[in-house]
């Protein structure tokens, strides 16, 4: 994750404390997503995607990691599962 966006420790304590997450949510959504860490370098690439510029996308869709690790959680669900149903989600918006 460092290499990913290229910052030091203290930018990633304030990118960790903009987005109010801890690690174990992000490691989920990363699951969940089936996220590569190369794939999502080459995204960030290909749209030259800056961190305002995620918070923002993150802002758009409200999307909270904690309230998705909570829904995780409360319905103890298998995370294949759950990328199944995001990505037909996605599809029939």
């Amino acid at each position: 994750m460092l290499n990913v966006f290229n910052i030091d420790l203290i930018a990633l304590n304030v990118v960790l404390s903009v987005f109010n997450v801890d690690l174990i949510a992000i490691k989920l959504v990363l699951s969940v997503f089936n996220v590569d860490l190369i794939a999502l370098k080459l995204v960030l690439s290909v749209f030259n995607v800056d961190l305002i510029a995620l918070k923002l996308v993150l802002s758009v869709f409200n999307i909270d990691l904690i309230a998705i690790k909570l829904v995780l959680s409360v319905f103890n669900v298998d995370l294949s599962v759950s990328k199944v149903y995001l990505m037909a989600l996605t599809l029939r918006k």
